[in-house]
């Protein structure tokens, strides 16, 4: 039974926009609404500029000092912490200070692991860094990973005490009515890096383009500052074929939506990601997904009843999974129209806030 009458909880983490899909989902958990548990948060926005996350300075230690000192001051008020923990070494050293001052206040600590592999990423560290993270994980209370998969990551630390949460999708259509097109509009909308499956897509485009086709293919995304030579490759492919790509940069909100919409396909050959929320979004617009069986993505899509699989950088079956689509109206409109009541039905916030309420009670008890 739960002692309490209201539970308090506070959430750690950054909580910019979000611009980085799944991987800022901690933001909505301090949404749910629960008469209950009242959630609050504790905000470390170190990094406006995401590419220096690693990248240390006095100004960061300085931040770092005032934000433990508040928190300890705050702390007392809360029965459980969840904190988010980086794949980034500098970045994990961060959270484990807050993760430390939690368990020495005696509240319930709560590990949300958004990420994937990280026994991979515990495999490379040195073993002083490793005994580290040992002392620290055996001492979180409850582990919450973004899908069934990734609780195998954490076993060497784990009993019971870890379940997997899925991830959902609110979307706004903003009334938008598809536009008319005789071609045949493809999507892709993901960071612009080869660990996305960028370039599996343009491999694809490039077989596709040997034959006659009515096809036109959408990016949209961001490059990574520090992969400038990948932005040199995917821009001169473009203007190679600039009559049939069109490349929009990151959008958000109405333009997001709109690209959606406009579109036919979505395409995400990503070979490597923990949960793939992209997907979810293309399924809520009515499109049907070919895409890899990466994290959890394996476990909430169907083939074919969601789209298709490929395996990872294979962009022959890529290009001949986007012409059987293509050349098939009556199993596009019946996917896609799967796919939207699929994801309302699964993927939603009332789902998700459950879960996380339920969790939240168990620890406590």
């Amino acid at each position: 039974m739960v002692k309490k009458k209201n539970i308090k909880v506070i959430i750690v983490g950054a909580f910019p926009p979000p611009l980085f899909g799944s991987a800022l989902m901690h933001q909505y958990i301090y949404e749910i609404m629960d008469e209950s548990i009242k959630f609050d948060k504790f905000e470390l926005n170190f990094n406006k500029d995401f590419s220096k996350i690693e990248t240390f300075s006095i100004k960061k230690i300085i931040k770092l000092i005032l934000a433990l000192t508040k928190f300890i001051f705050k702390i007392w008020r809360y029965d459980v912490v969840i904190i988010t923990h980086s794949f980034r070494i500098s970045a994990l050293l961060k959270d484990s200070l807050f993760m430390i001052i939690t368990k020495f206040c005696r509240r319930k600590l709560i590990l949300y692991a958004q990420g994937l592999n990280f026994n991979q990423f515990y495999d490379k560290q040195r073993i002083i860094i490793k005994k580290y993270i040992n002392y620290i994980f055996r001492r979180v209370n409850y582990f919450v990973t973004v899908g069934i998969n990734q609780k195998e990551e954490y076993k060497l630390w784990t009993n019971d005490n870890i379940t997997h949460i899925y991830n959902f999708v609110e979307v706004e259509d903003y009334n938008l009515i598809k536009e008319k097109s005789d071609k045949f509009r493809i999507l892709f909308l993901s960071t612009l890096t080869e660990s996305k499956g960028v370039f599996t897509f343009l491999n694809a485009i490039e077989i596709l383009e040997r034959k006659e086709n009515n096809y036109q293919y959408i990016l949209c995304g961001s490059f990574k500052e520090k992969h400038k030579e990948e932005k040199i490759k995917i821009e001169n492919f473009v203007d190679k074929y600039k009559d049939k790509i069109l490349l929009k940069g990151r959008v958000e909100g109405y333009k997001k939506a709109e690209a959606f919409i406009n579109s036919d396909l979505f395409v995400f050959p990503t070979k490597n990601d923990s949960f793939g929320l992209a997907n979810l979004e293309a399924m809520s617009y009515n499109l049907p997904i070919i895409t890899t069986r990466q994290g959890a993505i394996k476990e909430y899509f169907k083939e074919p009843e969601n789209g298709f699989f490929i395996k990872e950088n294979d962009a022959d079956d890529l290009a001949s999974k986007i012409e059987i689509i293509a050349n098939d109206v009556l199993l596009r409109k019946y996917i896609g129209e799967y796919n939207k009541n699929y994801v309302r039905q699964n993927f939603n916030r009332e789902i998700f806030s459950k879960e996380w309420c339920s969790l939240i009670k168990k620890v406590v008890e």
